[in-house]
């Protein structure tokens, strides 16, 4: 966040299993925080001072984005999903239009309500030669839906066909890193989950997912992703062993979870002591409960949540999933207390 590398990785560890961890939970809920108020919460978390805080986004895509495997469609993905409005605020591209539209505004000092689409489409074709001179020329279809803005945004992204979406999904990040840059927005964090189903997919050849890999790469190096561009990738055992070959012949940053990467790599190694269960526990019964009570951890008991750490071996996902179906046979059984027993009869 305070421009460290710009590809990072968020690894899952566990003893015997590497996924259920909460990878997917956890990047959506950051891509929400940074967009509630385009990063600036998080930025001054970081202990950033304030005069170097920039205007951020961010995007949430995964590799089974579309029919076809590649990171062209994933990259259209993260697209549409800046068009869409999360947790009730509204979308990131709306939020750039509307900062645009102010900024065209301010210097033609003419109301916000004069600034036409005309001008907005020019704006962004003038952002666009600015950062790639020597660049595509921007989709038409999408400086239109962006000038309309709202519904007809969203469906000049969902227009793609799947042929289209795999041939030229880059034209779509193009778009967004103008529209973006347009708005004041300096960076685009792009959160890409799933990674394992780049090295796992058998339909996709060794030629195919070394093309996808080197992609990577060229966004690390080629305008303007480079400047604006921030990557995310979900990481496990599975996907690092099938993909470490041509990692390294593409000369892509380590991804080894190693104390040399701490400031690219984040591990997620689940629940490994009873107190952080207990409290796990807390906050997710917290959220449904209706009446008070004396224990917060209540019907849960002690013993109940190492059996739940044990069967799930720590996977936040899996141990939460757990917990809702004791939950539910306990309620459907009248008891008032869960047990470690209970718990194992499920």
């Amino acid at each position: 966040m305070r421009g460290g590398p710009a590809l990072g990785f968020l690894w899952s560890m566990g003893t015997s299993a590497d996924t259920g961890f909460g990878k997917t939970r956890l990047i959506r809920q950051m891509r929400d925080r940074i967009n509630n108020d385009l990063g600036r919460a998080v930025l001054e978390a970081t202990g950033l001072k304030a005069e170097r805080i920039v205007p951020v986004a961010a995007a949430y895509t995964n590799l089974k984005s579309g029919v076809a495997m590649g990171l062209f469609p994933v990259l259209h993905a993260a697209v549409a999903d800046l068009g869409v409005a999360h947790r009730g605020q509204p979308s990131v591209l709306d939020k750039a239009r509307k900062m645009v539209i102010e900024r065209i505004a301010a210097q033609e000092s003419i109301d916000e309500d004069d600034v036409t689409k005309d001008a907005i489409i020019n704006d962004l074709r003038r952002v666009r030669l600015d950062t790639a001179p020597a660049g595509s020329p921007l989709r038409p279809e999408l400086l239109d839906g962006f000038a309309a803005g709202g519904v007809d945004m969203q469906e000049a992204i969902a227009r793609a066909s799947d042929a289209m979406k795999l041939r030229a999904g880059i034209a779509y990040l193009d778009f967004a890193l103008t529209a973006l840059k347009a708005a004041g927005i300096e960076r685009l964090f792009l959160f890409v989950d799933q990674l394992e189903d780049l090295a796992n997919n058998r339909t996709l050849t060794k030629a195919k997912r070394d093309r996808e890999v080197g992609r990577i790469r060229d966004l690390q190096e080629e305008e303007p992703y480079a400047s604006q561009l921030r990557m995310v990738l979900t990481f496990h055992s599975t996907a690092a062993a099938a993909l470490a070959d041509m990692w390294v012949m593409h000369r892509l940053p380590s991804f080894e979870a190693v104390p040399a990467n701490d400031s690219a790599v984040v591990v997620l190694r689940g629940i490994t002591n009873e107190d952080d269960g207990a409290e796990l526990l807390r906050v997710y019964l917290d959220a449904s409960r209706v009446d008070d009570v004396d224990d917060d951890l209540t019907p849960f008991q002690a013993d109940a949540v190492s059996e739940l750490i044990a069967q799930s071996q720590g996977r936040v996902g899996i141990l939460l999933s757990q917990a809702h179906r004791v939950l539910d046979a306990g309620a459907r059984a009248g008891l008032t207390t869960i047990t470690a027993s209970t718990v194992a009869d499920c």
